[in-house]
């Protein structure tokens, strides 16, 4: 940095000495970053806000902490904005006393977020002398606030661990007719939706995902094989299946479960040192326990959210094939480029047919090219869309909330979920009268469109979407697909 010109700077560094001044505090993306420690940090604004419910609100939302570092102080700020809404005060009447007192100390221990440092680095050592990466997400709740916190272990060449603060979410918990399991079974998802983002934009690879909660109850049900639930649970125990694994789901004592912070009043005194931030001291162990924990229904007989009298008998192979397509589809996510996974596709194929035939053919070829690409899009759909599949082959009707429901969709001959309509005695082309359905924001769709929007030489997003109906493909919020596609390139 001392070799750029003084005028090549940015402002706050043309006036000083990097070899001997102190580096200044740089704000990136809003955030604070201490470049003198590598740190993110906190700046509260002095100014004082009026003792009523907009100045509480205007303190509460001028916290801008998008990764959730301090998520725990923050929710506490709106418990009590919850608590000073339920009682009807006019936005700018001077709040009750008995509520003064609350207000005073959130407030006040605000000041101590300025003596937090959270490491801008998941790890002190570099990406090359990472030998593995897993990413740990906890989850809690209470009759409070629901959150999840997600923490990357990296372990280096010389067999150490080190645990790097991801990304935080804690929500208040809504105040009627929730129990304890149904919140808990909340922060699940929510920890769900944590993992989803972190695997989306990380740009390191990961090689394990792993979940915690300390509720039994919901680790019954993630893990439940035999028992039907009504409604609420069974819409969120699907929604965790459908990007996770039962077995990817582990027990973890709460005093050991750093969500746990957020879901209670915490001391921003000391919350520098709270596990909220530095992780679990688990995780910073050689050895975490295995993934064969085996968690049964807790009091089934007498769990008001289980159908009695109503088994699942076939819900077992359901699980199994999910399983296995989600085996392949994690597989997916190494690739960048649409053409590197079909052709790694066909020299598995090559590899295959030479064991077994002791066959030295050339297998790409334009025909095992669709060949493979037809499976790569098989087992797309048979993860995506695995409730609607059954649905057609038991022509039994779509459930409500099905995204696919008003394409009339039909599997053809090849076992592909294509896009059905009026157009089937059209004399056109099959791809254009029946195009092949593809679900949105996923990896493989991301690359089908990344690869056509290359082809169509980055033409902008309408060309894409010209390309992707030429191409014979129905990707379901296609706008939405492409248009993030398009945010994230340009």
């Amino acid at each position: 940095m001392d070799a750029f010109e003084q005028q090549d700077r940015a402002n706050n560094f043309k006036d000083i000495d990097l070899c001997v001044d102190e580096l200044p505090t740089h704000q990136s993306l809003g955030l604070n970053w201490e470049l003198e420690t590598d740190t993110f940090t906190y700046k509260v604004s002095p100014e004082e806000k009026p003792f009523s419910r907009r100045g509480l609100l205007s303190i509460v939302n001028g916290i801008f902490d998008p990764m959730g570092f301090v998520a725990p102080i923050v929710v506490t700020g709106k418990l009590l904005l919850r608590e000073i809404a339920n009682g009807s005060y006019n936005w700018d009447d001077p709040l009750p006393r008995h509520l003064f007192a609350k207000w005073s100390d959130w407030k006040q221990s605000l000041i101590s977020l300025e003596g937090l440092h959270i490491p801008r680095c998941y790890s002190p050592t570099s990406s090359c002398n990472a030998a593995e990466r897993e990413l740990h997400i906890f989850s809690d709740a209470s009759e409070q606030a629901i959150a999840s916190v997600a923490y990357l272990r990296t372990k280096d060449m010389d067999n150490n661990y080190h645990v790097g603060f991801v990304l935080g979410k804690a929500k208040v918990a809504p105040t009627h007719g929730h129990t304890i399991p149904r919140l808990e079974l909340c922060a699940a998802v929510l920890a769900v939706q944590v993992s989803e983002i972190i695997l989306d934009e990380l740009d390191i690879q990961v090689n394990q995902t792993r979940f915690y909660t300390d509720s039994q109850v919901v680790l019954g049900y993630i893990h439940n094989q035999g028992k039907r639930f009504y409604k609420y649970v069974e819409n969120r125990v699907e929604r965790i299946r459908k990007s996770t694994q039962p077995i990817q789901w582990s027990h973890v004592r709460t005093n050991f479960n750093p969500a746990d912070s957020a879901t209670r009043t915490v001391c921003a005194e000391t919350f520098h040192n709270s596990m909220w931030i530095l992780g679990p001291p688990q995780l910073r162990d050689f050895e975490i326990g295995d993934l064969d924990g085996k968690y049964p229904l807790l009091d089934p007989d007498n769990d008001s959210e289980i159908r009695q009298n109503a088994n699942v008998k076939t819900l077992k192979s359901g699980i199994e094939n999910r399983a296995k397509v989600f085996n392949f589809s994690h597989r997916t996510e190494r690739f960048s480029k649409w053409n590197s996974l079909v052709q790694s596709i066909n020299r598995l194929k090559m590899l295959a047919r030479k064991f077994h035939q002791n066959d030295k053919s050339d297998l790409n070829t334009v025909s095992t090219t669709l060949m493979s690409e037809q499976m790569i899009i098989l087992n797309v759909q048979k993860e995506a869309f695995f409730s609607e599949i059954e649905c057609i082959k038991n022509r039994k009707p779509f459930p409500r909330n099905s995204s696919i429901g008003n394409l009339n969709p039909f599997i053809d001959q090849s076992g592909l979920l294509r896009v059905g309509g009026r157009l089937k005695r059209a004399e056109i082309e099959l791809s254009e009268r029946h195009p092949i359905i593809l679900p949105k924001n996923h990896h493989v769709s991301i690359l089908l469109i990344r690869h056509l929007h290359e082809s169509v030489k980055h033409q902008g997003r309408h060309f894409t979407a010209g390309a992707i109906r030429t191409a014979g493909y129905w990707i379901v919020g296609e706008k939405t697909s492409n248009r993030i596609y398009h945010l994230q390139v340009f």
